[in-house]
């Protein structure tokens, strides 16, 4: 589909003050994306991560080395490793959690 640039002039005149010539994107055979929506991310999947352990409300939550974050469903001992490397593995139980099964330093 061709895209025409239409800028109005200053004045506010209903009078185009430049049309530029139609361009063609040369995209119109690509497939549209399909967007998922959370419940349809799929969870239950093991994860293991590496990343710094930081402290944020009821849930620890790792920054992985891409700037990704996960919340972490802990039991068990972490306080002593918060601010520090940590490998994490785990299983995905919500949209951006994980229940883990083992914490260490790295």
């Amino acid at each position: 589909m061709p895209i025409s640039i239409v800028l109005r002039s200053m004045t506010g005149s209903n009078m185009p003050a430049f049309v530029s010539p139609p361009i063609s994107t040369g995209c119109s055979n690509l497939p549209t994306p399909k967007l998922q929506r959370r419940s349809e991310v799929p969870r239950g999947s093991q994860h293991e991560l590496t990343g710094i352990l930081l402290k944020n409300g009821p849930y620890p939550v790792l920054r992985v080395d891409d700037g990704g974050e996960w919340r972490l469903d802990i039991s068990g001992r972490h306080h002593h490793l918060l601010g520090r490397r940590v490998r994490v593995s785990g299983i995905r139980s919500e949209f951006d959690m994980l229940d883990v099964k083992h914490i260490e330093p790295v």
